[in-house]
């Protein structure tokens, strides 16, 4: 009788087995499908499917951002210098007519 049990048991077990190895691999089959088709839909959101082409894009946007600020920098920075150079250009023009001028009036008597 023991014998019979252990016999069933093992039969049992065996089937327990059986049925939970092909859940599993169904399972692992239904799981490898989902992720290959998650990746295909996330792969799809880059041009040819292309990861560091799509990274060497926003390098070079990243770059051209750079290389654009500092132009408008160094332009803001010289209009700044040759402004201000401008302004005291203009300024010591005026002081020297100014001076012209008021040398002018003393050597032709104007000033008492």
């Amino acid at each position: 009788m023991i014998e019979q049990n252990r016999s069933a048991h093992d039969g049992v077990a065996a089937e327990i087995k059986a049925f939970v190895h092909d859940e599993l691999a169904e399972h692992e089959a239904r799981e490898a499908k989902f992720i290959a088709e998650q990746i295909d839909k996330v792969m799809a959101a880059f041009p040819n499917k292309d990861l560091e082409g799509h990274c060497d894009f926003h390098q070079a946007k990243i770059d051209a951002a750079k290389a654009e600020e500092k132009f408008w920098s160094e332009l803001k920075l010289d209009l700044a210098k040759k402004g201000l150079w401008g302004i005291i250009t203009v300024l010591a023009g005026m002081i020297v007519l100014g001076f012209g001028a008021w040398v002018s009036t003393i050597s032709h008597g104007a000033v008492k």
